[in-house]
């Protein structure tokens, strides 16, 4: 499976997100490679500077999951190539409505250039308890975008973890947020597959009453 995350802009978390998920498939002792295909290669330094077994992807190898870092640029033609190659794609922002804005035109470019893969957007920095925390349900449901349940929160050992501190660097809790996001976003062809299969049980019943 190949997992593209896609941002607008730089700072939305991408890099963050796409190391997060990488580190937890590996954790679970899944053949993992990151392809790096922004410019600053952070991903890639993270990798490289902690230790971690998540591989840099080699083309033409063979992985169980490849994990895109995308540049912060929709235009950029590493984008697109990420984007075409996708199984699923992970559009990444952050939780104010300003981000929440520019997102359904980052879902808009990945639905258009890739029809068949499953796209969803990953709430990046949630500060519990605050109003926009509390909005962002509401304005996702407003824009008609579908979100991931499992959002980031805005935690300092993230940053951590992604300047080179690697996987142990983060908690317990961080740690069990990572596997729960990794799985979330690994299983989503099969809920889509069982979310269509329930609205067509649905739509023959409405048609045989």
């Amino acid at each position: 499976m190949k997992i593209a995350f896609l941002a607008k802009k730089g700072g939305a978390g991408k890099t963050t997100s796409s190391l997060l998920v990488a580190e937890a498939l590996r954790q679970a002792g899944n053949h993992v490679a990151l392809q790096d295909f922004d410019k600053q290669g952070s991903s890639s330094k993270s990798i490289r500077y902690s230790g971690s077994q998540v591989e840099i992807a080699i083309p033409k190898n063979q992985y169980t999951y490849i994990v895109f870092d995308t540049p912060p640029n929709l235009e950029h033609a590493a984008s697109l190539v990420a984007v075409k190659q996708a199984d699923v794609i992970i559009v990444v922002t952050g939780q104010t409505v300003v981000d929440l804005w520019e997102v359904s035109e980052a879902v808009s470019f990945a639905e258009k250039t890739n029809p068949k893969a499953f796209v969803r957007v990953l709430v990046n920095r949630v500060k519990a308890g605050t109003i926009l925390a509390r909005s962002v349900e509401e304005s996702v449901s407003h824009l008609k975008i579908k979100a991931l349940k499992t959002q980031i929160p805005d935690r300092q050992t993230f940053a951590h973890f992604v300047g080179g501190g690697g996987w142990n660097v983060l908690d317990r809790s961080a740690q069990a947020l990572a596997g729960k996001l990794a799985l979330e976003i690994v299983s989503l062809p099969q809920s889509a597959s069982l979310e269509q299969r329930s609205e067509q049980q649905g739509k023959t019943k409405k048609a045989g009453s």
